[in-house]
């Protein structure tokens, strides 16, 4: 203010502040509600933000192509609250998530690396929405000459090309071009549309992690497709771009460097979260996965320091390993993991692999050693057992020494934990523990002479030597020393089916009670007085071919009071001669025996 001397009058006032930073409220098109930091100036809100060290501005180029950002104008509100109601028309609204975005963006490097803007030396951040390139709507891009960012509102495949992992991938692009400064050969435009879409993935799951991060543009598809490319599953074919995860597959071979940058982007994807399988060159593969943030650290060393040249896939697995060196050392858990995820894409010769090695069977006697192999140098272990295993000692180091508990049975494991930036979990699977604790599998409700197989449980599948045997009741007919038997019963009534299993550790013993269903013959009325009719099931004849069947009555002193013979289906007898009591009625038909009890009371 002026003030007069003399009086202390105040003559004339000035605002000490015209042009400041304050926090906006966003409603954005694809990431819900978000604040981000703006600028007041010429009495309204625009998106400009020079709080950082790099000043970061997102302007409407009003769909011109990018040459005429010279002459975009200010996105603006009044009150810094930009609601959907006052921004969505005519997709104004992208400009919100391209802004936030942005921010975010610059933040992670700031906080990660201490890295400033593209460059490291605080190059301006200038985006541009509502863009046209070359004609194109449906397009984003970063522009090499301009130093600029440009993003479409979408025409027919797209709609507007403003989401987080769409920023972040052209983001990428600018540091690629302002420091390793990679060519213009088709393998190296590859290289860098894949290092981009490692940067979207990667920069989504720091923003927001609820989102598809192992998808680009998963959010601003209109055609129909689920995503623009699939870094974890390349080839998909709901992706608007499949791509090639081999090197030198034919589908890399006749892709352009869109479809072969999936070789760079699906590496990343297995450094961070593992993987197996078979590749496209037919090679067996298996990466333990670091998690993503150690990938991250290694994938910005290796662009930052040791990309420079580098036009080659062969050229950036050897930069990537180097990078690695560097961070964790030379041997060390996350090289390994390196070179093993460019071996899965069709890059280089097969490492070393980590594994365990140990018996199938433990029992609680003797102790059992697994050991860890190709463990990476500097790391540390730590070992963990199924239940069913008992500690003995080995923590910490490469022997690891356990037995069976008390009373255990069942298939078991131990994991070897390795831990460097990330951790990587190895199992080695162990067939049995214990004495065999045999499950019988089958029918329990037999028909008499009907054969049936019993079954070893599948898991029970393990012993070293089998015995199958039964009561009376039932017998063996067929393979009684393997896995299944077949069983005949011969009697109704309950019965039991055995099965003797043995492994170095002891004998374990399965039974199954069965409930044996005859049914060939009835007797009625039972009880009985002057006669008992014996019918026999007609359906049974045909099955089992029955020409004649043979009757015998007995006492309670199992004497025999009655015998016939014969070829009818039923068969009248005459019982008034016949004490009250309780007798047993055999009804036999060639090798088969079928017993009901007979009440006679007068």
């Amino acid at each position: 203010g002026f003030v007069e001397a003399h009086t202390g009058e105040i003559i004339k006032t000035e605002p000490v502040i015209t042009d400041y930073s304050a926090t906006g409220t966003f409603n954005t098109r694809y990431s819900g509600s978000q604040t981000a930091t703006t600028q007041y100036y010429n009495s309204t809100y625009n998106l400009c933000d020079s709080s950082r060290a790099a000043i970061i501005r997102t302007r409407n180029n009003e769909n011109h192509e990018m040459t005429w950002y010279a002459n975009a104008t200010e996105f603006t509100d009044n009150n810094n609250i930009w609601t959907t109601y006052e921004h969505s028309s005519n997709y104004d609204d992208m400009a919100l998530d391209i802004h936030w975005a942005l921010q975010e963006i610059y933040d992670f490097f700031d906080d990660e690396f201490s890295w400033d803007s593209y460059n490291d030396a605080g190059h301006a951040i200038n985006a541009y929405a509502h863009a046209i390139m070359d004609g194109d709507k449906d397009n984003a891009a970063w522009h090499n000459i301009y130093h600029r960012l440009f993003f479409g509102d979408g025409e027919s495949t797209f709609k507007p090309l403003a989401s987080l992992d769409v920023v972040a991938h052209e983001y990428g692009h600018g540091i690629e071009h302002l420091n390793p400064n990679l060519g213009n050969t088709t393998v190296e435009r590859a290289l860098k549309e894949g290092l981009s879409d490692i940067w979207g993935a990667v920069l989504e799951y720091n923003i927001a992690p609820a989102k598809v991060h192992w998808k680009i543009g998963e959010e601003i598809m209109d055609n129909g497709k689920d995503c623009l490319r699939n870094i974890q599953n390349p080839k998909a074919s709901n992706a608007h771009t499949p791509m090639a995860d081999t090197y030198g597959s034919t589908t890399y071979n006749n892709g352009n460097y869109y479809v072969k940058s999936g070789v760079f982007s699906h590496w990343f994807y297995l450094l961070s979260e593992g993987g197996s399988g078979t590749n496209d060159l037919s090679n067996d593969y298996l990466v333990y996965g670091i998690d993503i943030d150690c990938a991250t650290e290694i994938i910005f060393e290796a662009e930052i320091d040791h990309f420079d040249g580098v036009d080659s896939y062969t050229e950036a697995r050897t930069a990537t390993i180097d990078a690695a060196e560097e961070l964790n050392g030379v041997g060390s858990l996350e090289v390994m993991q390196v070179q093993n995820a460019w071996y899965a894409v069709g890059v280089g010769t097969e490492p070393d692999q980590i594994s365990i090695s140990g018996e199938s069977i433990v029992c609680s006697s003797p102790n059992e050693t697994f050991t860890l192999h190709e463990r990476p140098s500097g790391s540390t272990v730590s070992w963990t057992p199924s239940s069913n295993l008992s500690y003995v000692s080995g923590q910490g180091s490469n022997n690891y020494i356990v037995k069976a508990a008390p009373l255990a049975a069942g298939p078991g494991w131990v994991e070897a934990t390795i831990s460097d930036c990330g951790d990587v979990t190895v199992r080695e699977n162990i067939d049995w523990v214990g004495v065999p604790d045999p499950d019988i599998d089958g029918n329990e409700y037999p028909e008499c002479y009907v054969s049936e197989w019993y079954f070893l449980d599948p898991e029970d599948m393990w012993g070293e030597g089998y015995y199958w045997h039964t009561d009376y009741k039932l017998r063996i007919i067929g393979s009684r020393y393997g896995h299944k038997a077949l069983v005949e019963p011969l009697e109704e009534g309950p019965g039991q089916i055995f099965c003797d299993v043995m492994n170095t550790c002891g004998t374990g013993y399965g039974r199954l009670v069965v409930w044996i269903e005859c049914g060939f013959f009835m007797i009625s009325p039972n009880p009985a007085d002057d006669y008992v009719e014996i019918s026999i099931d007609e359906s049974k004849i045909v099955e089992n071919n029955i020409d004649e069947y043979e009757v015998k009555i007995y006492n309670g002193m199992n004497i025999m009071v009655s015998q016939i013979r014969t070829r009818k289906p039923t068969l009248r007898i005459n019982t008034r001669q016949f004490i009250n009591g309780i007798y047993t009625v055999h009804f036999i038909t060639g090798d088969k025996l079928q017993v009901e009890q007979l009440v006679i009371s007068h």
